[in-house]
């Protein structure tokens, strides 16, 4: 199903950003050797300590690129549109009976990637801001005379954090918002009502409000809207609306519709 293809993208990337963050955690490790501490193992004054917190946001966006940080989530936002094809084609030839396979006009998908290229400005955005706070921090470690490690210590927290985490957390957020946004503008081409099947995986990992809506298994544009009222939208869902026709929906609720 379209949630095997979820997961295998954003295992890929995520594995990748695994890797680019164990080498910029060895970078950091190196550049923050160089701190001037005094006796007690406090973080000085120092002319040398205050020209590498001064550059201490430049050469951590340089080692986004050095560490290929940059280049994982470039190759993400590039992956976007050959991601759309591989879930229209999977549709058009393995979906089961009940699934009304995606169809999108060519508009749709350009709009659909324009609107991609936003929510990755606003990914960036928020990178800016982690190493904008870390340098924050090593500032006021330095003008408090705190200790080395604990001034480290909290880099490392914030890489791990603040940068690594909420990365992955968009990875896996934003391709499961596009295969749903794919649905829905499909979906909108089609008058009427329409019907829905909720899929993705049931594990350890799964919430249980998603647990909920996969025993559900089908719901009305009524039922799904109701079931996003309450609950909304959640980071790191795994979980789509799958639209499919009104009767695999009728033969998995025991409703019979307009009779």
């Amino acid at each position: 199903m379209t949630d095997k293809i979820y997961e295998a993208s954003v295992d890929k990337y995520n594995r990748l950003i695994d890797k680019a963050t164990d080498k910029l955690n060895k970078s950091v490790a190196l550049y923050v050797k160089d701190f001037d501490v005094d006796k007690l193992g406090r973080i000085t004054k120092s002319k040398a300590n205050q020209k590498l917190v001064m550059n201490f946001d430049r050469w951590l966006r340089s080692q986004l690129g050095s560490s290929g940080y940059d280049g994982v989530l470039v190759d993400f936002a590039k992956d976007t549109k050959p991601f759309i094809n591989k879930v229209i084609d999977w549709q058009a030839t393995e979906a089961g009976a009940g699934v009304i396979p995606i169809v999108l006009k060519s508009t749709d998908i350009s709009s659909i990637v324009a609107m991609q290229k936003i929510d990755y400005s606003l990914l960036d955005n928020r990178i800016t801001a982690s190493i904008s706070s870390i340098k924050e921090q090593l500032y006021r470690s330095m003008v408090l005379g705190e200790e080395w490690s604990s001034a480290t210590g909290f880099i490392k927290t914030s890489l791990d954090k603040n940068l690594q985490q909420y990365t992955q957390t968009y990875i896996n957020t934003s391709r499961s918002l596009l295969i749903q946004e794919m649905e829905d503008v499909s979906a909108s081409h089609i008058s009427g009502e329409h019907y829905w099947e909720y899929i993705g995986p049931d594990d350890k990992k799964t919430r249980e409000i998603c647990v909920e809506a996969l025993n559900k298994k089908v719901f009305t544009d009524d039922e799904r809207q109701a079931y996003i009222d309450e609950h909304g939208v959640r980071y790191n869902c795994r979980h789509i609306f799958m639209q499919i026709t009104k009767e695999y929906y009728e033969e998995y609720s025991g409703n019979e519709i307009d009779k």
